[in-house]
């Protein structure tokens, strides 16, 4: 009898980073659903399934195709691309009107932070297998501001996240100035959980 799952499927970025392997996918699965599981395995914001590109042997995978329709078999090779932005989605409705609400961070320009603007600022995740750009920022913003920003990008919680640069670990009370950055800067992130570091 033939089995519903496949396994040994190897899952990796066009560059050749972040591979993964997959076992015991069923046939009948999604391509939607598991570009959901490898947006969850990168650790991107859940939103970002919409803007993964899924290959095999050279041929785009199509959402609503399932992975048997796919040719998709034990010890595949699927390739993955993560596109600049995921699509636009409609906001949803707040409970608080925008005025009220304290929690939403101005913009660069609304904030009016001073100093000269970078324009690219990459933040290297806890296992560098990728990078994102969370420009632009003016170098007067506050640190606490700047690790908001780009905690929001990646999904985690700010309270966890520690941000470094040139070894330094970027301290609030202090902005971007005070660590000299640079455009192109890449800084990295570290999260701090309970029970050590991850």
């Amino acid at each position: 009898m033939e089995s519903a799952t496949i396994s040994d499927i190897h899952v990796l970025g066009v560059d050749g980073t972040g591979e993964q392997v997959l076992n015991g996918m069923y046939k009948e699965m999604t391509i939607d659903r598991l570009k959901r599981i490898i947006t969850m395995l990168n650790r991107k914001p859940a939103s970002s399934w919409e803007s993964l590109q899924l290959y095999h042997l050279g041929n785009e995978m199509v959402n609503d195709q399932t992975l048997e329709v796919c040719g998709i078999q034990d010890r595949a090779i699927i390739r993955y691309v993560f596109t600049e932005s995921a699509p636009e989605r409609a906001p949803l409705p707040s409970r608080t009107p925008v005025a009220e609400a304290s929690t939403a961070l101005p913009s660069c320009d609304e904030a009016g932070f001073s100093g000269k603007e970078l324009r690219a600022v990459f933040a290297l995740d806890v296992d560098q297998s990728r990078s994102m750009n969370v420009g632009p920022v003016k170098l007067g913003m506050p640190v606490k501001a700047f690790i908001e920003k780009v905690a929001s990008k990646q999904g985690i919680d700010p309270e966890h996240l520690r941000i470094i640069y040139k070894g330094k670990q970027l301290k609030e009370g202090n902005s971007l100035m005070d660590y000299g950055l640079q455009d192109e800067a890449t800084v990295h992130c570290v999260i701090r959980v309970l029970g050590g570091v991850l």
